[in-house]
């Protein structure tokens, strides 16, 4: 695949619209949460990030991760995230304004729990690509199934 601003030889792979860019970092967004991979996780942000959610909040690269932490910190199996219905919208500044759904499964000891809800996300370009610069997610009310084990 070619690099963005690059012009393609005929017959060659296209280069990636922004909407399959910012797939591919909630993609890996995604992996990184649900492996608890703090330091890909880290690798997506911006130093000053900032996460904004229904009832918490972070500022700063550590502080993100730290909460994420906490957040993921008892759970006794699997966080698996399923994002979907990407959009994205690059303003004259450069700045990425972006949203896409989501759903995430929570194992924990005697119940699961299922999220779903939406991310209205803001991303810049980086000399190493897409980078979140502050995490938007609204969470619908969750729904808590008990586990049969």
């Amino acid at each position: 695949m070619t690099s963005a601003g690059t012009t393609n030889a005929p017959g060659a792979d296209p280069a990636p619209s922004l909407v399959e860019r910012v797939t591919a970092l909630y993609h890996d967004y995604a992996w990184a949460v649900d492996d608890q991979d703090y330091d890909a996780l880290r690798g997506l942000l911006i130093p000053d990030v900032r996460l904004t959610a229904n009832d918490w909040e972070a500022e700063g690269v550590d502080d993100f991760i730290a909460t994420y932490q906490r957040l993921l910190a008892g759970l006794a199996g699997p966080c698996r995230h399923l994002i979907s219905n990407v959009r994205a919208n690059r303003s004259a500044d450069g700045v990425i304004q972006t949203g896409a759904y989501f759903q995430a499964v929570f194992h924990a000891e005697s119940a699961v729990r299922i999220q779903t809800g939406r991310y209205r996300d803001v991303h810049v370009e980086t000399p190493a690509g897409l980078r979140i610069v502050h995490k938007r997610i609204e969470i619908d009310p969750t729904h808590t199934l008990k586990s049969l084990t």
